[in-house]
């Protein structure tokens, strides 16, 4: 299969990770509701050590990067319509792995543009995740960012190197993959899963299963997906609550609006060598696809503060498989005690590692 179908395939699935946050509404259960406060007011401020491992497989050939840091979640102040929390990066306290020349340019440079930089999510009044406030400056800084890195694969490829048509392809991806749907999708990753818990509201020891639709970030029909959550007592902690909740795209019928989609962002180029023995179609391609994530939460219901969280990306496409696993741990915590009001209460949480 050629690069830039592969190309293609990888932008458009980049919004698969994206959760169906609506999916609570889907079903009631029939008994023991558990409910706890939200934890947020103005001047709440949360510490987390955070670690991740990225490992990428391509025809047999394995890679694996790990990173850990301390990010801050604080709420940096109230709208009428809810809370703007803002996620930033502390301390990077190491980063290592299977990382090209290229890959480390490029984070570097991500690092120097964006490092120091807060993001700023939009809450509802409820406590889920509603968007993200600075979105246009973030998006016109990766923007900025991504015409460089164009520019220079242009200057490396030399002069009347690149068709015309293969130039509008490149645009077109180009301006896919820095579009404001499909950052937000990446942005958003952590703070959508973050915050879906809420105020609770859910069965105690009820499975719930759902159905659901991803929007598509390039337009046409929804990606189809399915879910399931469940809450019980956490074995290890007692008083505290365990939230397990998995959501992915329906291998079958998401595998065809993939290829649809993708056809639709290549064009003509998108059946070049279809033909050929023994190369995929795309929608052969897309048939085996296993997108989507799973989250575990270890919750306080006296506070409904977020103690533990760890979810797991996983993108398989074609013969591309990645999983990228992210553990949010409390360090300690500056919050608003629901029974003190607006009187701000501080903590010192010493919770042990699961």
């Amino acid at each position: 299969m050629k690069r830039s179908i592969i190309a293609a395939l990888m932008v458009a699935s980049l919004f698969f990770v994206l959760p169906g946050t609506q999916a609570k509404q889907f079903r009631k259960p029939p008994s023991q509701v558990v409910e706890w406060p939200l934890p947020w007011a103005s001047g709440v401020s949360l510490d987390y050590d955070q670690s991740s491992e990225r490992v990428v497989e391509v025809k047999g050939v394995g890679s694996r990067v790990t990173s850990s840091e301390v990010t801050r979640i604080a709420i940096l102040r109230e709208e009428k319509s809810g809370f703007v929390q803002g996620w930033t990066t502390l301390a990077v306290l190491d980063h290592s792995g299977d990382e090209s020349s290229d890959e480390r340019r490029l984070r570097s440079e991500i690092e120097e543009a964006f490092g120091k930089t807060t993001l700023e999510v939009s809450l509802a009044r409820d406590g889920t995740y509603a968007g993200i406030a600075n979105m246009e400056e973030l998006q016109r800084r990766f923007k900025a960012l991504a015409v460089k890195w164009r520019d220079a694969a242009r200057a490396r490829s030399g002069p009347g190197k690149e068709t015309a048509e293969a130039r509008a392809l490149r645009e077109r991806l180009f301006s896919a993959y820095t579009s404001g749907p499909v950052l937000e999708t990446q942005l958003s990753i952590l703070p959508q899963a973050y915050n879906f818990v809420a105020g609770g509201g859910l069965g105690l020891d009820y499975e719930y299963k759902y159905e659901d639709e991803g929007a598509n970030p390039f337009g046409g029909e929804a990606f189809p997906m399915t879910g399931r959550m469940s809450l019980s007592r956490d074995p290890l902690h007692e008083g505290w609550m365990m939230l397990e909740w998995t959501v992915g795209v329906d291998r079958e019928r998401g595998g065809e609006v993939l290829a649809a989609t993708v056809r639709k962002l290549m064009g003509t180029q998108a059946a070049q060598g279809e033909d050929k023995p023994g190369q995929p179609t795309l929608e052969q391609a897309t048939g085996n696809i296993d997108i989507g994530s799973s989250t575990r939460f270890r919750i306080d219901p006296a506070t409904g503060i977020v103690q533990w969280m760890q979810t797991v990306q996983r993108r398989r496409v074609g013969q591309r498989n990645e999983v990228l696993t992210t553990t949010l741990q409390l360090r300690k915590g500056k919050f608003v005690s629901p029974a003190a009001g607006t009187a701000v209460a501080e903590e010192t949480a010493s919770v042990p590692r699961p």
